[in-house]
């Protein structure tokens, strides 16, 4: 009896696994195949069209590459370019600064000449008037009183004063 049903669960168990054994054979049976349609569908088709796809991009990627390089050097060149017209003008400026200074310099000597030669002429007119006076036979007393704004001038000009 008690042999008898152990050996009848036994039996019972070894038929259940044979039959789960069965089916995970069945079942890794079709999952082998699909790997291998799966791996012979993309051998076939998807290899070549990513080994395609991977050179286009390649390709692409050196050809961007390029044109950044391209873009740098011309990028570069423009700097450089900037720089220098940068410096040009500021020597124009410079220059420019240089030229306005001078002719104000100028300027200012062609006034201060200008003024001089006034003095002088004033000058040259107050002697010629006293030599002409004294020419006329003019006493010193006279010409003192009678004309002392205009030789105040000349002694003021002469004196440093003007």
């Amino acid at each position: 009896g008690a042999a008898e049903a152990k050996c009848k669960v036994a039996v019972e168990q070894a038929v259940a696994l044979q039959q789960r054994l069965k089916e995970s054979e069945e079942r890794n049976s079709r999952l082998d195949s699909e790997v291998h349609k799966v791996k012979s569908v993309t051998r076939n088709t998807a290899e070549p069209q990513l080994m395609v796809e991977a050179a286009s991009l390649r390709a692409k990627n050196q050809e961007l590459e390029s044109r950044l390089a391209e873009q740098e050097k011309a990028y570069q060149s423009c700097k450089e370019q900037l720089a220098k017209a940068l410096t040009r003008l500021s020597k124009i400026k410079e220059e420019e600064h240089e030229r306005e200074i001078d002719q104000m310099k100028l300027l200012l000597r062609a006034r201060t000449e200008s003024h001089e030669i006034q003095m002088e002429g004033k000058q040259l007119e107050d002697l010629r008037y006293q030599l002409s006076r004294l020419k006329a036979g003019d006493d010193d007393d006279d010409f003192d009183t009678h004309d002392a704004g205009r030789s105040g001038s000349w002694l003021q000009s002469t004196a440093g004063g003007g």
